[in-house]
């Protein structure tokens, strides 16, 4: 048994990759918990265990071996251990590594979130450059000093505790609330369709071949009746339409109103006014009789 657990416990030893992810499930959780009591105070009771465990399972399973790969590939090229090594490479770190791995932890932490694709885009669009202005300037600093003030035997302890500063960072970049979330936390809406409609037609009220105002009547025909019963078609026989089309006479008025009688129109239907004819001495009218 004792035998069992000694292999067990030699295996970070022999396997720089496990160990390095067992470091990476403790440490990243931890810099997700500290960070959250830094920033809001908050405790053990009431942090936020889901997000601590995505930090865990991203920290252990993607950026850990990510990270190895990059520290074995990058020491055939720095082999040396002086400061301007590490100054150099700190520096080129920055501009071939240190950018993929931010784009790679934002957009990754998000879609553990469960978040669409394209607000794992906009997250990683909107923090990338903030956190890189920091990064170019904390690990060039971090490994000055490492080189300059530390002794060696505790340079990995050093790099180690910057390594953790800048995981708490990271975490604090990644709680921050993204501007245009709630534009991509949805799902995809749907295209605008826009119809074109015809005009409204205005329906217009046709006007009345003959207007009650264009109407003449005889000077016994009682206007009220003329205002109330208004003309308002050209048809009929020529009982009903008098010689000049723009004078109508109703029939209807025949119960009220005596025919009119000329000798251009013998059987009484006109519309010409016929004056009253007197005497220029004030005599009597002439009756019809007389005019006949």
């Amino acid at each position: 048994m004792s035998g069992l657990l000694t292999k067990i416990l030699s295996l970070p030893v022999h396997f720089p990759l496990v160990r390095g992810m067992l470091s990476y499930a403790i440490i990243w959780p931890t810099c997700s918990i500290v960070q959250e009591y830094i920033e809001h105070g908050t405790s053990l009771s009431n942090a936020n265990w889901g997000r601590a465990a995505r930090f865990s399972f991203f920290g252990t399973f993607f950026m850990a071996p990510v990270f190895y790969g990059w520290m074995k590939y990058s020491s055939r090229f720095f082999k040396r251990k002086d400061l301007m090594t590490a100054i150099s490479r700190a520096a080129v770190e920055q501009v071939s590594y240190s950018p993929l791995a931010m784009a790679y932890f934002f957009f990754g932490m998000s879609m553990l979130e469960g978040k669409p694709y394209k607000a794992c885009v906009n997250e990683v669009r909107e923090k990338f450059w903030p956190t890189y202005k920091i990064g170019v300037v904390f690990w060039p600093t971090a490994q000055t000093l490492n080189f300059y003030f530390v002794s060696e035997k505790n340079r990995i302890v050093f790099v180690s505790a910057a390594s953790f500063v800048w995981t708490v960072y990271l975490a604090h970049m990644k709680g921050k609330q993204q501007k245009n979330e709630d534009r991509f936390s949805g799902p995809d809406p749907l295209p605008l369709i826009i119809e074109h409609k015809a005009d409204p037609v205005t329906e217009v009220e046709p006007e009345s071949v003959m207007d009650k105002t264009h109407l003449i009547a005889d000077e016994n025909v009682a206007p009220d009746y003329i205002q109330d019963n208004p003309a308002v078609e050209m048809k009929g026989d020529g009982d009903n339409v008098s010689e000049n089309p723009m004078y109508v006479v109703d029939s209807g008025v025949d119960d009220k109103v005596p025919a009119l009688v000329s000798e251009e129109h013998p059987e009484g239907k006109t519309s010409l006014p016929i004056e009253s004819l007197s005497n220029d001495d004030g005599s009597e009218d002439v009756t019809d009789d007389e005019v006949l």
